[in-house]
């Protein structure tokens, strides 16, 4: 359980977008754990659906019991074993299908995840990613990005650099494609007032940031807010499915 000096609240929505037919986002909001958790599955179809529900459930169901004393250590390790499951249920898939070595990449298909994770606690905010799925901060009516894509385009431009064409989207990082994970950790402390979204490419890819923040800024609940975001995804193509959690502070 949370401090009672520190009460987060979250919302979150997921859609399948307007193409897509399957959803393989997963959204976690768990407001007593102040815990919070957006995976986009990478592999199609079932395969991107069940390592995402993969990060959700591992997540959740190895989060400490009580007060966390090093939430950020606990959130690596919580994402580290979801990757181990996701690489074991994958070797098993392919051994199944006969269509490989065991390696869970005989198919032409690899199963992994995307995750960024937030914990809201007594120390402030501190947020988890592997991937592209996103963690922001809206204050006092400014959207910051707090995390950093782990694809081929992000990590070119922190270097000063660039990649362009549809190889800038490659992930350089993502849970279930090899059997060690990098787990990015950000702390950062907590205002009054302060809200955090979590959300898929399906809907950075699909809303300009300082859309995003027009939205925040015009819709007082929770509720609203993450109902349009979604909404403006799907009508500007909703290519991919969207994901969307929104935690006040």
């Amino acid at each position: 359980m949370i401090s009672e000096e520190v009460q987060p609240h979250g919302v979150g929505l997921t859609d399948r977008g307007a193409v897509r037919e399957t959803n393989e986002d997963a959204v976690f909001v768990a407001d007593d754990l102040g815990l919070y958790l957006v995976a986009d599955g990478i592999g199609g179809y079932a395969d991107g659906e069940l390592a995402s529900a993969m990060v959700a459930q591992t997540v959740g169901r190895t989060w400490p019991v009580g007060e966390v004393s090093d939430p950020g250590a606990a959130l690596a390790e919580a994402i580290t074993k979801a990757n181990a499951r996701i690489r074991a249920a994958a070797e098993g898939s392919a051994s199944a299908r006969g269509d490989g070595n065991g390696d869970g990449e005989g198919s032409g298909e690899r199963m992994g995840s995307t995750v960024v994770a937030l914990h809201v606690g007594p120390a402030g905010a501190t947020i988890a990613h592997v991937g592209d799925s996103r963690a922001y901060r809206f204050r006092d009516g400014a959207l910051t990005a707090m995390t950093v894509d782990h694809s081929l385009r992000a990590q070119a431009a922190a270097r000063g650099g660039h990649v362009g064409g549809r190889f800038g989207n490659l992930l350089t990082r993502a849970l279930g494609i090899a059997d060690e994970v990098e787990v990015e950790v950000r702390r950062e402390a907590v205002r009054p007032g302060d809200a955090f979204l979590l959300c898929s490419d399906g809907l950075t890819n699909m809303v300009q940031d300082d859309r995003i923040a027009q939205i925040l800024r015009a819709n007082p609940s929770l509720e609203g807010a993450c109902g349009q975001l979604l909404t403006e995804a799907i009508r500007n193509g909703g290519r991919d499915n969207v994901s969307v959690i929104l935690v006040a502070c």
